[in-house]
């Protein structure tokens, strides 16, 4: 699906389905926010992959994510909320996380979707393209036959847990989850909270705490506005460490091991 025609038109063969599965491939190796790269939809009758690079009008897509009568499925879908914020400005409801649903009938926590498809379905399926370029143009067979097997079982796992779900009496325990998840994702943390986010912190006495709210807080609106990921700004470990020390001129933040020069140089007033 490569152009607003087949876009609408998939919409609207997947608007006639109660469930229909989604998944997103990106890139966020060198960037603050993910670049959309593909799109994936099962309605149990095909499998659409959407090339966003093709697309004009995305309209259509915000059309089948707020459709109240189209459930979506994914799975661990957490990273894809900050996809479709960034492509369409809104979010899939009602939603199902498989991985969530996985964990509340009591199988293992944060299983990966292979390893769910496994347990659940008897079936193996090939990662071996989960790092690869899904910015390139053509994709390779290889690519597109791993994007298709990321939604192609994703329903039949569905069907499982929530029949599990229903025998176990636990279907509002499942809304209220992915209901969360969706809220969190349109009410994103606000910056100076971002350090609770960073392991070891808890370490740190009250002074070295505060200091280092306030330069996860800096970070964050560095990395946002310069469109790179928060290590390239300065590591947990540096910010963890400059919290510790709390240097107050640049030979001091030199000091500070592994701090580049070149960040000393850049962001040292800051």
């Amino acid at each position: 699906v490569d152009n607003d025609k087949a876009l609408a038109e998939m919409v609207a063969a997947c608007l006639e389905q109660p469930v229909i599965a989604l998944d997103t491939e990106f890139i966020r190796t060198d960037t603050f926010y993910p670049k959309p790269a593909l799109l994936q939809i099962y309605d149990r009758r095909q499998v659409y992959l959407v090339d966003p690079l093709g697309i004009d009008d995305v309209e259509p897509l915000r059309t089948l994510f707020k459709s109240p009568s189209t459930i979506k499925v994914m799975h661990s879908c957490s990273e894809d909320m900050d996809v479709f914020s960034r492509l369409l400005g809104c979010y899939p409801r009602p939603l199902m996380d498989t991985q969530i649903a996985a964990s509340i009938i009591g199988m293992d926590f944060s299983m990966s979707y292979q390893r769910l498809v496994e347990s659940i379905l008897d079936k193996q399926l090939d990662k071996a393209e989960t790092r690869s370029d899904w910015l390139q143009r053509p994709l390779s067979e290889k690519q597109l036959a791993y994007a298709a097997d990321d939604v192609l079982w994703l329903l039949d796992v569905h069907d499982h847990l929530t029949e599990q779900l229903n025998i176990l009496g636990r279907e509002s325990w499942m809304a209220e989850e992915c209901e969360g998840l969706l809220l969190r994702a349109e009410q994103p943390i606000p910056f100076d909270q971002y350090y609770l986010k960073v392991k070891a912190a808890w370490r740190l006495d009250p002074k070295s705490l505060n200091t280092l709210r306030g330069l996860c807080a800096w970070r964050e609106e560095v990395a946002r506005e310069k469109n790179v990921p928060r290590s390239r700004v300065v590591s947990d470990a540096i910010l963890l460490e400059l919290s510790r020390q709390r240097p107050d001129n640049k030979p001091a933040l030199s000091d500070i091991s592994e701090m580049r020069h070149s960040t000393v140089r850049t962001q040292g007033d800051a």
